[in-house]
């Protein structure tokens, strides 16, 4: 992971989303789409493996304010079919994504 396109890819997206969004932070769908966008704009010049990007992406959330969404709010719990403790022990949870 520490080559040199990881490391100018994600200054380049550094640089810009602190550029486009220097007072409110970009939404969740938002920041993907920019960094997605970014991605495929400078990836024949400067190419990284997907495990490297979804390290950049993971760095640049710990770095950068993201705005959330609301969540759901289940009013009908004879219709939630409870899963998450189950499957807890095989999941890899960071800031609510599931890898």
């Amino acid at each position: 992971m520490d080559n040199a396109n990881t490391n100018i890819l994600e200054g380049m997206i550094s640089s810009y989303l602190n550029t486009k969004y220097p007072d409110i932070p970009p939404l969740e769908a938002d920041f993907d789409k920019e960094v997605d966008s970014l991605r495929q704009l400078v990836a024949p010049m400067y190419p990284v493996s997907d495990d490297d990007f979804f390290a950049i992406k993971r760095r640049l959330r710990t770095n950068i304010a993201v705005q959330g969404v609301q969540g759901v709010l289940i009013k009908n719990k004879k219709q939630h079919i409870p899963w998450l403790n189950s499957r807890r022990k095989e999941l890899d949870f960071y800031f609510g994504y599931v890898r």
